[in-house]
């Protein structure tokens, strides 16, 4: 019994069926026996898109930095403290003068009077207190000399510190600094009660095997 012949219609059928599934590709070879292939079309698609994704990646890779964010050093525990009954509290700018790192940090004047330990002591004129924090970066001992620590009034005069009053309130005129050790005392000056206190001259010391004396450096008095 010779097999039956399908009708046109049904082959037209089956074609647009397989067009519908696959997309309408190209075919692969010629007559009956060629296959359709439009799956090849979704396949360069996806290979394209593949591509553009990589591109995008690298080209965001290339604009970012290549070393990571630096992160802040760790710091020590702040210490909070009150100032001292009429001391005013300074900006605390830290300067350098050879090994010395200095911050002045409180400043207290108009002081007719000091109190010792036995007694009280006039001023000439007014007593001056600055509070300083010296540091000593260097990797030798350094010796501190309070002499050479002048007050600047606004009328530009320079005054050296009160050995008496230095004495009176037990602070050293002179101090050997270890290195990376940090020191916090007082300054006191005797200056005229006309005179406001604006800025100190401070002098460190010079790098070890230097002979030469350091510059000194001028730090304003100022409140925050």
């Amino acid at each position: 019994m010779a097999p039956r012949r399908t009708p046109a219609a049904s082959r037209l059928q089956v074609r647009a069926a397989a067009a519908h599934r696959f997309g309408s590709g190209r075919r692969l070879g010629s007559g009956r026996g060629s296959l359709a292939v439009g799956y090849a079309a979704p396949v360069r698609r996806m290979a394209l898109a593949t591509l553009l994704t990589l591109a995008i990646a690298v080209v965001a890779g290339c604009d970012g930095d290549d070393e990571p964010a630096a992160r802040p050093s760790p710091t020590y525990p702040g210490q909070s403290r009150a100032v001292r009954v009429d001391e005013r509290p300074l900006r605390g700018e830290t300067v350098r003068d050879g090994e010395f790192l200095f911050t002045p940090i409180g400043l207290t004047d108009r002081m007719r009077s000091l109190f010792g330990s036995h007694a009280e002591f006039p001023a000439e004129g007014q007593f001056v207190r600055v509070r300083l924090i010296i540091e000593n970066t260097g990797r030798n001992i350094q010796r501190f000399y309070a002499r050479q620590q002048l007050l600047v009034t606004d009328a530009g005069t320079r005054h050296g510190v009160d050995p008496e009053a230095m004495t009176i309130k037990r602070q050293l005129m002179e101090l050997d600094v270890g290195s990376g050790v940090r020191v916090e005392f007082d300054l006191w000056y005797d200056i005229p009660v006309t005179a406001k206190p604006t800025a100190i001259w401070l002098v460190g010391r010079p790098p070890l095997g230097s002979e030469t004396p350091t510059d000194g450096v001028l730090v304003e008095l100022a409140e925050p």
